[in-house]
């Protein structure tokens, strides 16, 4: 059986320069550049901080988040937590968040600032946002 001389192709070879070349990529695309788990794909490394807050009655789940310019209220709740959710023609409702459901008296709501939203998975948050999921 025949073996490898890999200090050969590692060093001598023109195996080098593709080597170098696959380091030198890596290099450069390790400074400013991220990947966004909401979307699957690699950022300039601009992202978008806001703060997302769960309430559950008192108790607070606080996620200080850097995210893609373009994403969602609901898509920065679904990288957060767990979350179950039907889809209607008129859009997605939220059922239950970390295995918080609704129910007869207590449902989840958002808010954006202080101010109460129902199209969450619509609008696009901006730099600074902080969003309120709470369960009353």
């Amino acid at each position: 059986m025949a073996g490898y001389d890999f200090e050969y192709i590692l060093f001598k070879s023109d195996f080098r320069y593709i080597f170098m070349g696959l380091i030198l990529t890596l290099a450069v695309f390790s400074i400013g550049v991220g990947y966004n788990r909401i979307t699957g794909m690699m950022t300039g490394g601009d992202g978008v901080d806001v703060v997302l807050r769960i309430d559950y009655d008192g108790l607070s789940e606080i996620h200080e988040m850097s995210i893609e310019p373009g994403t969602t209220v609901f898509e920065a709740l679904k990288e957060a937590a767990y979350v179950e959710y039907m889809i209607y023609e008129e859009g997605e409702v939220v059922k239950g968040i970390n295995d918080i459901y609704n129910g007869d008296e207590h449902n989840w709501t958002c808010k954006i600032n202080g101010n109460p939203i129902t199209d969450f998975e619509n609008h696009e948050l901006r730099a600074g946002d902080e969003v309120t999921f709470s369960y009353v």
